[in-house]
């Protein structure tokens, strides 16, 4: 009976401390409100790390939680005729949401999302939402940068951590994805290329992005090019699986090369 009176009071302190951190959050012209939006697939400590104004950890757990649903079979995005693989990870569009979210200067995620929605799963129509919703919430962020005067020469936010530059390079990031992504959805591939290379070298492009060139490459039978994106991802990337796979790709296009 003690036992029970104990949890009972815990969860009673844990309402009452989330209830008095969320009311002292200070209200940000920067950050849209926590509950602007349903999350989907909330945690409670994401949620409390939430209310206790730490965004950007509440959004690392959901980062975590994200690759143990999605990564933990070790896949690389990939571009798959399987028409039965785009049913699988039914919920991840809802990870990514709940990541943008909570932390919306997350560039990773704002551009693998869509990217493993629309290239990796084929579900274009649930890639574009998560893409155009990225894209609203950074123009009304960078809409509002503007109307608190914050420009390139002051001093960084407290709560961007980067400057007016970022958000800029963000937006035209996200302009320059939903264009590649809707002309792969039109088998317009071609089209497609100019964009992504333009895109894969800038600064933060995540691994993904030239992923997704370098296999458009060699979908297209240009093996060369294919072979060298593959061996700057190896060279540069951080994780050690993807530069095993980058280097296995690098053997697969020579063997390719060779046949020719």
């Amino acid at each position: 009976m003690k036992t029970k009176l104990i949890h009972i009071l815990l969860v009673v302190v844990f309402l009452l401390l989330t209830a008095v951190f969320y009311a002292k959050i200070p209200e940000s012209k920067i950050y849209p409100p926590i509950f602007s939006k349903k999350f989907p697939l909330s945690t409670p400590i994401s949620f409390w790390a939430s209310t206790l104004g730490m965004r950007r950890l509440a959004a690392d757990i959901i980062w975590v939680q994200t690759f143990q649903y999605y990564g933990s079979s070790g896949e690389e995005l990939q571009f798959s005729k399987d028409k039965d693989y785009g049913k699988r990870f039914p919920e991840l569009k809802s990870y990514w949401q709940q990541l943008i979210r909570f932390d919306p200067i997350f560039t990773q995620v704002h551009l693998i999302g869509p990217a493993t929605l629309a290239w990796n799963l084929k579900r274009h129509a649930e890639a574009m939402e998560l893409i155009d919703e990225s894209i609203e919430t950074v123009e009304n962020m960078y809409e509002n940068f503007k109307d608190l005067e914050i420009t390139e020469e002051l001093e960084k936010h407290p709560l961007i951590l980067g400057k007016f530059s970022y958000l800029a390079e963000l937006r035209w990031k996200l302009y320059i994805l939903k264009t590649v992504l809707i002309y792969f959805h039109l088998d317009k591939f071609e089209k497609a290329i100019p964009l992504l290379e333009g895109l894969v070298f800038r600064k933060d492009t995540p691994d993904e992005i030239k992923i997704m060139l370098a296999q458009v490459y060699e979908k297209r039978k240009d093996y060369d090019k294919a072979m060298r994106l593959w061996d700057i991802i190896a060279n540069t990337t951080k994780k050690e699986n993807r530069k095993i796979n980058a280097y296995k790709n690098i053997n697969k296009l020579r063997e390719l090369i060779a046949s020719d």
